[in-house]
């Protein structure tokens, strides 16, 4: 038995051997509410499970181009929850990466919860009232597109011009109206390319103190105008935006209006 157990012991993981890095996922006002802060540990960038076409200098140079251009407009706090902290990734059919799809201004709602669509709104107008998180940022800047080998661009322009069949009347209605363009609501012919969005990359804020980047790990370092450097912890989560999660989607926006419209 004793050497059973010790065979055992001798086949775990040594964990000692990991470098672990404290990380922050939301903003000073919000830094005690649990789950804001955890320890993590330092991985290969290659071991995020990502499409192998993805290197990371692909992904460092897609954020930093918004934090240049977007910040004090577009975003104010990056690698935070309630402004922006991840990009939807999307690939063609043969799994080559060809665009990161940026959301700021997110507004994610912590220890609430909302009962219809209504109230969801509601609390999203009061985080750009004066003294709020999202103040003084312009709601029409939410969107951006990164193209591997084309650039920043507008979200916007590669949207469809009319709902698609695919897509809810109450859910395109709550899209238009929190100004976020999706994965879903992007036009193939004018993107020149059959996709699907693979994933999600997640960044958090860390102390650039405590670590700094290297070619081949999760840690990556961006310059923010006015502000200077800003370390974040890169996380890839797998998970494809398929039809039957646009199902799921459409049936939640219009369950929560049902609720609304039997409330009036």
């Amino acid at each position: 038995m004793e050497y059973l157990i010790s065979l055992l012991l001798s086949l775990k993981p040594n964990y000692s051997a990991q470098s672990y890095i404290h990380v922050t996922q939301c903003g000073p006002s919000q830094i005690q509410t649990p789950g804001c802060q955890s320890k993590k540990p330092i991985l290969e960038f290659s071991t995020l499970k990502h499409p192998q076409s993805l290197n990371k200098d692909m992904v460092t140079d897609a954020i930093q181009s918004l934090a240049t251009s977007g910040y004090a407009t577009a975003y104010k706090q990056i690698g935070i929850s309630v402004d922006w902290d991840h990009g939807h990734l999307l690939v063609d059919e043969a799994n080559n990466s060809l665009a990161l799809l940026f959301h700021t201004q997110e507004g994610i709602v912590i220890g609430r919860q909302l009962k219809n669509n209504e109230e969801l709104f509601a609390h999203l107008d009061e985080l750009y009232l004066p003294g709020n998180v999202l103040h003084g940022l312009d709601r029409s800047q939410r969107n951006h597109l990164y193209l591997f080998g084309g650039g920043l661009k507008p979200a916007k322009d590669f949207t469809w011009d009319t709902r698609p069949s695919k897509i809810g009347q109450v859910l395109w209605d709550a899209w238009q109206r929190g100004l976020t363009i999706t994965s879903y609501m992007l036009d193939e012919s004018k993107l020149g390319s059959q996709f699907v969005e693979s994933g999600a990359f997640f960044f958090h804020v860390i102390d650039c103190a405590s670590t700094t980047p290297s070619p081949t790990n999760n840690i990556i370092a961006v310059d923010i105008p006015t502000q200077g450097k800003r370390c974040l912890y890169l996380t890839f989560k797998p998970g494809l935006a398929d039809a039957r999660n646009l199902e799921r989607i459409n049936e939640f926006f219009e369950k929560m209006d049902k609720k609304f419209r039997d409330q009036k």
